[in-house]
């Protein structure tokens, strides 16, 4: 897969062929997209960007977009219960930890987002005078439509461990 490392002209409106040049593509999913549909795609995906749409009629700035904030939440609650037991003191110790609780409570808290794509644009071709005609990039066989995609993975869904100890003297 080629990796373009340039820095992104945000067209002020999409749909203006002088802005920039789209082109029709047939996505590996079979999607047939005109280059009047690419364009609307593309005008979607930077009102969908909150960077993108704060840059149009510019140049993206490098690394001047961050991926969304995400909160986690880690809770642990303990529970001694304490006997004596002749001269030595004996203590069971109960644990109940849950790792990311906030994706406990709810299915779309915790859960962090990361870049769809680096480069949501690719260049078809180049014309004599040196201007290029562009498609959105392909994600998951078809037209990237979104920024950023959810993180799946035990690092965002929530865990619950229980333990037991015992604890002599």
């Amino acid at each position: 897969m080629e990796q373009n490392q340039d820095l992104m002209y945000v067209p002020r409106d999409a749909r203006n062929a002088s802005e920039i040049r789209l082109a029709g593509f047939t996505y590996p999913n079979g999607q047939v997209v005109s280059a009047a549909q690419m364009a609307e795609l593309l005008e979607q995906f930077i009102e969908a960007t909150p960077y993108l749409k704060n840059q149009r009629g510019n140049i993206v700035e490098r690394n001047g977009s961050l991926d969304p904030w995400f909160n986690r939440v880690d809770f642990r609650f303990l529970q001694d219960i304490f006997t004596d037991i002749g001269k030595t003191k004996n203590t069971l110790q109960f644990s109940f930890d849950c790792y990311n609780f906030l994706n406990l409570l709810s299915k779309d808290w915790g859960i962090r987002k990361q870049t769809t794509l680096r480069n949501p644009l690719q260049v078809v071709s180049v014309d004599a005078q040196g201007i290029p005609t562009f498609r959105l990039s392909t994600f998951d066989n078809g037209p990237i439509t979104a920024p950023f995609q959810d993180v799946i993975s035990t690092s965002t869904t929530y865990s619950i461990q229980l333990g037991l100890r015992y604890i002599f003297n």
